[in-house]
This record gives C-alpha cells, structure tokens and sequence, in this order.
C-alpha cells in the first residue's frame, strides 16, 4: 500500500560488464518529515518587527492548537523551511550566538544554501 510517510526511487539497476540486461528495483523508505495533513486548518503568519532598520527580524507565528504535541523521546520536532528572496540573507554568524536563539524562542540554523557573500549587489546574486 502507498504510505504518504514513505519515500520510494524505482529505476533500473545493472552491474557493468556482468548484466546483460537492466533488472528493476525499488527502493523504499519512511520519510523522516511529516507535513501537516491537508485537513489540518493550520495556518502561519509572518511579518517583519517594526521599524525594520537596516537588519530585519522575520516574526512568524503557527498557532499552537493545530500542531500536535511534540514526542517525549525527542526524535518530533517542528522545522520551518524558508525560501527568501535574494534580496535578503541570512547572517549565518548571527544565528551561531546562543543568546540571540534563545531570545527568539530557536534552537540552531540547520542549514542554509545559496548566496552568502554580504557584500555582493543583488544584481550579482542568483
């Protein structure tokens, strides 16, 4: 049966100079995120802290009742995925400082990608 949780990659698999012709497979394997169901009538806010200045704090909102509780043995928790425009970075030696996550209620920067380079025009970043 399809599982929504799972993720699966179906292709063809041949060993060079052994196989005389491609054989199937099919890899499957639980997915360690879970998005909300589409009948959760969950919702996020986000809107930028007054006067935004020259360094813009993102306030983003989920209200807690539609999101369920996280597992005690620490393996659930809630991550947010962002995708900003150029125009905009992320100071990713900002978000190391602990004082400032735990000010904001964040526990750690897993991962960012793309333009790094704060000195670089917009026009210049893809």
């Amino acid at each position: 049966p399809e599982e929504p949780e799972e993720l699966k990659f179906g292709g063809f698999l041949t060993v060079v100079g052994e196989d005389e012709t491609p054989g199937g497979t099919l890899f499957s394997f639980p997915s360690r995120h879970h998005p909300l169901p589409p009948s959760t009538p969950a919702t996020f806010k986000t809107s930028f802290q007054q006067p935004t200045g020259l360094h813009p704090k993102l306030d983003m909102a989920l209200p807690r009742q539609y999101l369920a509780p996280a597992k005690d043995d620490g393996s659930c928790a809630l991550h947010a995925y962002l995708t900003l425009p150029s125009a905009l970075f992320i100071d990713r030696y900002q978000l190391d400082d602990a004082a400032l996550l735990a000010e904001h209620n964040l526990k750690a920067l897993r991962s960012l990608s793309g333009e790094q380079d704060l000195e670089a025009p917009d026009w210049v970043v893809e």
